[in-house]
C-alpha cells in the first residue's frame, strides 16, 4: 500500500463520502452521481483516483460496472495510523543528539502475539521451527 497515495486519494470530501457510500453498499457510477449531486463524469474521475490507490473495485454487472470499498487496503491504512500512533517522542538532548532512541517499530498491534490480520508480513515467533519430536 501505498500511504501517501491512499491518504490522498481519502482527503477529498467527496472521494470520503464515496467511500462511506460504497462501504454500505455496491454502486454504479449513476446511483453515486445521483446520491451525491455530482456529474457521473465528476464520479468518474473520483473513482479513477480511488481505484489508483486501491481503495475500490469494480465489477462488471450487465451493462453497469458496480464498485466497492477494498476493505483490505483500509485495515492496511489503519494498522499504519495506530503505527503511527505509537511512536514515542523523546527530548532533544544536544550532548548526545546522535545516540537519540528512535521508536520506528511496528505499531503496539503488530508487537504482540496476535497482530493486525491485515498486515502482509509472516509474524510466526522466531524459535518456532518444526518439531523434531525430541524435546
Amino acid at each position: 500500500m501505498k500511504l501517501l497515495l491512499v491518504l490522498k486519494a481519502i482527503a477529498d470530501e467527496s472521494r470520503l463520502q464515496i467511500i462511506k457510500m460504497l462501504l454500505q453498499h455496491d454502486y454504479c457510477v449513476r446511483a453515486l452521481s445521483r446520491k451525491l449531486g455530482i456529474s457521473e463524469a465528476a464520479v468518474s474521475q473520483h473513482l479513477k483516483v480511488l481505484k489508483e490507490a486501491n481503495l475500490v473495485s469494480g465489477e462488471r454487472k450487465g451493462y453497469f460496472m458496480h464498485y466497492s470499498v477494498n476493505r483490505e487496503t483500509l485495515h492496511q491504512l489503519a494498522c499504519e495510523i495506530i503505527s503511527l500512533a505509537s511512536l514515542e517522542g523523546h527530548t532533544c538532548n544536544h550532548e548526545n543528539a546522535g545516540d537519540a532512541p528512535h521508536n520506528l517499530g511496528k505499531c503496539r498491534v503488530h508487537n504482540e502475539q496476535q497482530c493486525c490480520p491485515h498486515k502482509k508480513e509472516d509474524h510466526k515467533p522466531k524459535g518456532d521451527a518444526q518439531h523434531d519430536g525430541n524435546s
